[in-house]
């Protein structure tokens, strides 16, 4: 299969830069004379077909022209290659970095391969892959809610670890029996484990969350979820044989999704005065003094 490399007018392959940026076509060196003069006749012709014989470089080629019947040197206008290996007297010049590759490239593109001046690519079609929607594998465990905060945040226990939370706090509070806190000897910081008494009077696992003084200590339940501000005296030391390390802190906090809890908590109330100001319920009784008697709560 032949390839035809067309020359534009004006210049150039792909593209069609000013004329001075075109290096003249020519034929051998021995007939330069008759290159120049061929040159004018080239560029009035405006679009010419030939044959790409010969890829010298990325951006030098040789074509042969049938209707002229001729042989010229064609430069690529407007782009710059890497100049390649050449051989010299008595050495061979290494060729720049990635010369090999423009002129492979090259050649790929144009030899024995139809080409066309002003060529324009289809449109190629952004394909959108469609993704089959799989089947929701839903992953059920038991749990235990134990907490649920005003922000819908909730705490659960894992029910297969439940056995071994209670075993701990059982061996936990023994020790404690036998060994009772000293009161007002543990020193609160933020951060650390400790044990607290609860109002049931037994001792859980916790977590400094703030220290205010000595009186007002905020404390989270690490097993439990839950929160409590208590003295210094109803704290102690955690021993370590109960420490997270042995088991991990069994309160797991989820929250709903999809949820956006209102941060004022008045803004229900606003919403029910201002709907009764303007007669909302007009739409569902028609009739307004619904909302303006003193039994239906207007005077509220």
């Amino acid at each position: 299969m032949r390839a035809l490399c067309l020359v534009p007018r004006g210049g150039g392959f792909p593209l069609a830069p000013s004329v001075s940026n075109v290096l003249s076509p020519f034929l051998p060196s021995q007939d330069t004379q008759k290159a120049k003069q061929f040159l004018p006749f080239l560029q009035r012709a405006g679009r010419s077909e030939a044959v790409v014989e010969y890829v010298f470089s990325g951006s030098r080629l040789k074509l042969y022209m049938p209707k002229e019947t001729c042989l010229i040197t064609f430069l690529l206008a407007g782009i710059e290659c890497p100049r390649g290996a050449r051989n010299l007297p008595g050495l061979v010049q290494e060729g720049e970095p990635f010369s090999e590759e423009a002129t492979v490239f090259t050649k790929e593109l144009v030899l024995q391969r139809e080409v066309w001046s002003q060529y324009e690519e289809a449109p190629v079609e952004e394909v959108v892959p469609v993704l089959e929607e799989k089947e929701r594998t839903a992953s059920y465990k038991p749990v235990f809610v134990t907490e649920i905060t005003d922000e819908l945040h909730f705490y659960v226990q894992d029910v297969e670890t439940g056995t071994q939370l209670e075993k701990l706090m059982e061996n936990m509070r023994s020790e404690i029996a036998g060994h009772p806190p000293v009161e007002g000897s543990y020193p609160p910081r933020r951060g650390d484990y400790c044990i607290a008494k609860f109002v049931d009077g037994e001792w859980y696992r916790a977590r400094v969350e703030k220290v205010e003084s000595p009186a007002r200590v905020h404390i989270f339940y690490i097993d439990y979820g839950n929160k409590e501000t208590l003295p210094s005296t109803r704290l102690g030391t955690l021993p370590p044989a109960f420490s997270t390390r042995i088991l991990p802190a069994q309160a797991i906090e989820y929250k709903f999704a999809f949820i956006q809890v209102p941060q004022d908590i008045t803004e229900y109330l606003n919403a029910q005065e201002l709907a009764k100001t303007n007669r909302l319920n007009l739409w569902r009784y028609g009739d307004f003094r619904a909302d303006d008697a003193d039994e239906f709560g207007y005077s509220r």
